[in-house]
């Protein structure tokens, strides 16, 4: 079952979104005619979907997350620029798991949740960034119980970002 989320409700939407699918696998596939073909499939753990505003308007929307090569918690993956609809589809149990967003330039992202958030994959994103933490200081061993805890720090400001 799908349902077209109302432009006033987007906001409200994408932080229930955001809390409900934090830290889960997902993958976006930007299809349209504007898309640029090296950018069509992005793999990342979820970690919120925001408005971009430009004032009270809102210029795009934005998924957050964090991939596999080390980029900051909770940088932006794909931002769709003048967004015009967001569509949310159900699974069998009522959970949100597919999102499309259509943007008035033609570009259409859809957006999968592969799993549910939990332990594993949120420990999966800490020792990720916390290796990223180890490798930016040039593989000098005997911090590693620094980068946990720093990685753990960043995870937890990323989150209630979008809470």
């Amino acid at each position: 079952m799908s349902n077209t989320i109302k432009r006033n409700n987007w906001s409200r939407f994408c932080r229930r979104f955001s809390t409900t699918n934090q830290f889960c696998e997902a993958e976006v596939r930007l299809m349209g005619s504007t898309a640029e073909p090296g950018d069509r499939t992005h793999r990342f753990s979820f970690v919120g979907i925001a408005l971009k505003k430009e004032g009270r308007l809102i210029d795009g929307v934005q998924l957050f997350g964090a991939t596999a090569d080390g980029q900051p918690v909770a940088a932006p993956v794909v931002t769709i620029t003048k967004p015009k609809e967001i569509v949310v589809e159900h699974d069998q149990d009522g959970a949100d798991r597919r999102l499309t967003i259509r943007s008035a330039d033609g570009i259409e992202a859809k957006v999968v949740i592969h799993d549910s958030s939990d332990y594993d994959s949120r420990r999966e994103l800490v020792e990720r960034t916390a290796y990223s933490l180890y490798e930016s200081r040039g593989h000098s061993h005997g911090d590693d119980h620094q980068d946990w805890l720093e990685a753990e720090r960043r995870l937890n400001e990323a989150a209630s970002v979008f809470a």
